[in-house]
């Protein structure tokens, strides 16, 4: 049975297939691409109905105006016409765009379908114009302003790795810069534009490049286009004390006494000055006056501590009052 079925395999390549390989493949190849041709040509004689993408462009006086949205860079068109044209309006690189002159562009807030279709058929003479697919163009224009500020920078995005801070605050350079843009842009500022600038994982001092149009709305435009920041930073070594005590306002007979004498005390100190932290220089109080009644507790503050400390803890931040025994 196999052998029938191989000998059925081997008579259909010798009668069908393997005759093929004598023939001229060059001469079969060149018949289906003039056909191919043939039938491309034929239909381009033949008339069609298809929907184009086309170039516009709003022609206003840009010194003085400003655009406060996103001008649309095409229009869509349904058309009509010969395969011919239809084929070179589609292929074509060159095509003239649509221009559409504003004489009183502050005064227009859209253009509709019909206001554009004379503009259309006047640029589509050898084509049929069914109609404009693009429903409305909003427009919105605004009398360009230009204003000189002082930049200022927010340290609200900055983010410093673990036991770094900022030194000063962040030098700018240039600390003016000109924006120019709509006018109602410039209602809400008074002399000066703050940016919010966001940097991660920030261990020593930085100068970074900041892009000013990554902080301004698409139609303002600032000049210099770039600033420099200027970051000091200050690491500081994480540190912890037992300090004293202190009983402020506790009456000269109480029989009541703290039940500790000394608390927990953590704190960042400044890496340069940390061999000069001594416990003197850290006054802790625990004021009578602020006693709760409730549980007998009084509040622990901090009145004093050096300079080059900060991020102080005071562990645990309340203290009981007992009777003597």
């Amino acid at each position: 049975m196999r052998k029938n079925k191989n000998k059925i395999v081997d008579d259909f390549y010798k009668r069908r297939i393997k005759p093929l390989k004598n023939q001229n493949w060059k001469a079969i190849a060149l018949c289906v691409i003039t056909a191919s041709i043939f039938w491309f040509f034929n239909a381009l004689n033949k008339d069609y109905t298809t929907r184009l993408e086309y170039p516009i462009i709003f022609e206003y006086n840009r010194d003085s105006i400003v655009s406060t949205v996103k001008l649309p860079s095409s229009v869509n068109i349904n058309v009509s016409g010969g395969g011919w044209q239809l084929f070179r309006k589609t292929i074509s690189f060159s095509n003239a765009p649509l221009f559409v002159r504003l004489e009183e562009p502050t005064e227009v807030n859209y253009l509709t379908r019909y206001s554009i279709m004379p503009l259309i058929t006047d640029q589509f003479r050898e084509l049929s114009i069914n109609f404009v697919d693009t429903d409305t163009i909003l427009l919105g224009f605004e009398p360009k302003t230009e204003r000189t500020l002082a930049l200022e920078v927010s340290n609200k995005n900055l983010n410093f790795s673990e036991y770094f801070e900022q030194l000063d605050e962040i030098a700018v350079d240039p600390g003016t810069i000109t924006l120019s843009g709509p006018a109602s842009f410039f209602d809400t500022l008074e002399n000066s534009i703050q940016i919010a600038p966001e940097l991660k994982g920030i261990d020593e001092n930085i100068e970074a490049r900041i892009w000013l149009s990554n902080y301004l709305p698409n139609h303002v435009k600032a000049e210099p286009s770039n600033v420099t920041l200027i970051i000091e930073v200050q690491e500081f070594q994480p540190m912890q004390l037992m300090v004293p005590i202190n009983k402020i306002n506790f009456p000269t007979d109480t029989t009541t006494y703290l039940t500790e004498k000394e608390v927990l005390t953590t704190f960042w100190a400044l890496e340069e000055r940390s061999g000069e932290v001594d416990v003197r220089d850290f006054f802790i109080i625990a004021d009578y006056m602020g006693l709760n009644p409730m549980d007998s507790t009084l509040k622990l503050d901090l009145i004093q501590k050096p300079g080059y400390v900060q991020n102080v803890e005071i562990q645990p931040d309340r203290i009981k009052i007992v009777p003597s025994k």
